[in-house]
């Protein structure tokens, strides 16, 4: 925790929520809800606001557990409800 900690506090300009650790996931459809297995869906996430996709790279590849795995990069749509 400490690690992510100092990556949050080296990219506070980028940072919008540090995340939180996930933990199982369960798959739900219409007609079932599956527990689904340790290592095949997100186990953490954070939020960073980035100008491009070469700025996220950079960030991503700075995770402190990266070693550990990878690291997914998604551009959030916000969604107009009303």
């Amino acid at each position: 925790m400490a690690a992510l900690k100092t990556w949050s506090e080296s990219f506070e300009k980028v940072v919008v929520n540090p995340g939180s650790v996930l933990k199982q996931s369960m798959m739900v459809t219409l007609d079932n809800v599956e527990l689904m297995p340790v290592g095949e869906t997100l186990s953490a996430y954070a939020e960073i606001q980035v100008k491009n996709p070469d700025e996220a790279v950079k960030v991503a590849r700075s995770w402190p557990i990266l070693d550990k795995g990878y690291v997914m990069i998604s551009e959030v749509v916000d969604m107009e409800l009303d």
